[in-house]
């Protein structure tokens, strides 16, 4: 592709599991959700945290047994204990253990020149933080036509407030137009990064549009979740598929390599093993993720008449003192949904701000997404259209059929999934977008060019 693309830089916004975390001073463990790794997860527990962990285990087993409920504060320490490191405090902060790695302000070109394990300068192009942020941002093929030099990446832990992210998201491009001497930047969120995107556009835009410091030429939406992911929803509430018993039961679980005791335990009675399952899934919501407001950005806003109940049960704010930051993000970013349309059609009316998206349709949820595979399981699976994770709708937040004044272009692939990297085309036309070029918009679903630039 030939270099022909605007002054402005081009700033990824990266989705859910985007962002690498180690151990402070051990970056040979890490992990970019939850840590995996049994020697951090078990080996450096403390006397305390060992017990917590098997107190658990009587009150597990006599659930499978008796079908009595465990005790919810038991599994509540056992979840927190194995998940230690995504553990918000009530300051919001994860644990001083942990080192996030986070790009800021320095260029694809900078990135490339950092040691991932050290912080220091490096010539081995593979221990590099560019060589990690590459494996989720796909668009190697770029760096030479677009011009490393010309990419950036904001990224975040998702454990943490949206707004906190939204804010961070600004002063980044406030440091990466002041670093270049340039005042507009080509915003590009991918995936949950949509949703920090429009925290950060209900937080510094006006209600009619307008912006005391407008940073962004145009945004360029890639498979982003706008509107949450049914898939998502259905998990918080353990929403299964009328399958699930027969593929989790007769097909996965003995597929596994599991004792041969445990296995019957879990086997013999599956209403008593879903039970304690949505219990370890209750625990799981109070221990960590209801923690962090930044997860709950992934709930449509057509479901919170049904999930704000559950998720924000009194009985929750007794065992859990960050939950009333949290619904408070919770319900701003509800009013940010709501008002979507209206907010982007002001921006790009006031400000100029021109928006495109580009998303995948034709998938079930979890359908050729071996990430996401888990939402095959849920209800949404037999009626929702996605690219394996999110909804059409949400990627796609306007009519199709009637584009709204605001949107510039889109494109629609068919069985694209939500992974789009190894979709070339769209990437190329990603980048075209993002540098102002005509694009080619043949072999998709459904595509729409605004006409002055079709």
């Amino acid at each position: 592709m030939e270099q022909t693309h605007k002054p402005y830089p081009i700033v990824f916004v990266t989705g859910v599991g985007q962002t690498w975390t180690s151990l402070k001073g051990d970056h040979t463990h890490r992990w970019n959700l939850f840590a995996r790794d049994k020697e951090i997860i078990f080996g450096a527990l403390t006397a305390a945290q060992r017990m917590q962990l098997l107190r658990a285990v009587p009150q597990m087993t006599r659930a499978l047994l008796t079908g009595k409920p465990a005790d919810q504060t038991a599994l509540r320490e056992a979840v927190t204990t194995l998940l230690r490191f995504c553990y918000v405090d009530d300051d919001g902060r994860l644990p001083d253990c942990t080192d996030v790695h986070i790009y800021g302000a320095r260029s694809f070109d900078e990135l490339g020149r950092v040691d991932f394990y050290t912080g220091e300068e490096t010539h081995d192009s593979s221990r590099t933080l560019l060589d990690r942020l590459l494996r989720d941002v796909p668009c190697r093929d770029f760096l030479d036509s677009f011009g490393a030099e010309n990419m950036y990446c904001f990224n975040y832990s998702p454990f943490t407030d949206l707004y906190a992210a939204a804010d961070a998201l600004h002063e980044t491009l406030r440091a990466i137009t002041h670093k270049r001497g340039q005042d507009k930047v080509v915003l590009v969120p991918m995936s949950m990064g949509a949703a920090v995107t429009l925290a950060y556009l209900d937080a510094y835009y006006t209600e009619d549009g307008a912006a005391e410091e407008n940073y962004i030429d145009s945004i360029v939406s890639v498979v982003g979740a706008w509107d949450g992911s049914e898939g998502f929803a259905d998990l918080l509430l353990g929403d299964v598929c009328a399958q699930w018993n027969d593929v989790i039961y007769k097909e996965l679980l003995p597929k596994q390599k599991l004792p041969k005791p445990l296995l019957h335990l879990l086997t013999r009675n599956p209403a008593r093993t879903n039970a304690l399952l949505r219990q370890l899934l209750y625990a799981l919501l109070d221990g960590i993720l209801m923690r962090s407001s930044a997860f709950l950005a992934l709930v449509p806003h057509a479901r919170w008449d049904e999930m704000f109940p559950y998720l924000f049960a009194e009985a929750r704010f007794r065992q859990n003192s960050r939950l009333h930051t949290v619904r408070r993000d919770t319900n701003r970013f509800l009013r940010a949904q709501e008002n979507l349309r209206r907010r982007m059609r002001d921006i790009h009316d006031t400000c100029g701000v021109r928006f495109s998206f580009v998303g995948g349709t034709g998938l079930k949820p979890g359908e050729e997404s071996s990430d996401f595979d888990f939402m095959r399981y849920f209800r949404c699976a037999d009626r929702t259209d996605t690219d394996g994770v999110l909804q059409i709708t949400s990627s796609m937040p306007f009519d199709m059929d009637a584009p709204e004044s605001y949107v510039h272009a889109f494109a629609v692939y068919d069985r694209q999934m939500h992974e789009i990297g190894g979709n070339a085309q769209a990437m190329r036309l990603i980048f075209a977008l993002a540098a102002g070029e005509a694009v080619d918009t043949s072999g998709t679903l459904r595509a729409y060019i605004a006409p002055d630039e079709a």
